[in-house]
């Protein structure tokens, strides 16, 4: 799979888990003991917080965009340092910091859904769409790129 179809793929889950977290009442209530990656979430404890109904789910949406973060981290890594990329050394750390930037607000975005710190919930939308605007900018510098050293 291409760098460029997996860096669509880790923002678009995370604008998604956001819109899912904002748009639910919070049916994961019931739920988040059943499915593992909430299970160890809480159990680690990622924010201290008490989480009732809707905080719930997005509880369920910050810990799947920490998780997301880290995917874009390696990602971010491995497009810099791989050998066969055909970019430019500047395309490929331009690319690979959008990556990065669009899994840091995948995982920042659901905490301002908490609505602490004066934050209202629709913050939480925007920082999502925030991070699906980077992932299109870092796939079309990727395209570009490839296609100007594939003619030239």
């Amino acid at each position: 799979m291409d760098m460029l179809q997996i860096a669509y793929g880790v923002q678009v889950v995370g604008f998604v888990a956001d819109v899912i977290a904002l748009a639910t009442v919070g049916w994961l209530t019931q739920y988040d003991r059943k499915i593992g990656l909430f299970k160890m979430c809480t159990s680690l404890r990622c924010y201290d917080v008490t989480f009732t109904g809707r905080l719930k789910t997005m509880q369920g949406a910050a810990c799947l965009g920490f998780i997301l973060l880290l995917v874009a981290v390696i990602m971010a890594t491995v497009y810099i340092f791989k050998q066969n990329v055909r970019a430019n050394k500047k395309y490929r750390w331009a690319v690979a910091i959008l990556v990065l930037l669009g899994g840091i607000f995948a995982s920042v975005g659901p905490l301002f859904g908490f609505g602490v710190a004066g934050y209202s919930p629709s913050y939480s939308l925007f920082i999502g769409l925030l991070a699906g605007i980077l992932s299109i900018v870092a796939g079309s510098l990727h395209i570009v790129d490839v296609k100007r050293t594939v003619f030239e």
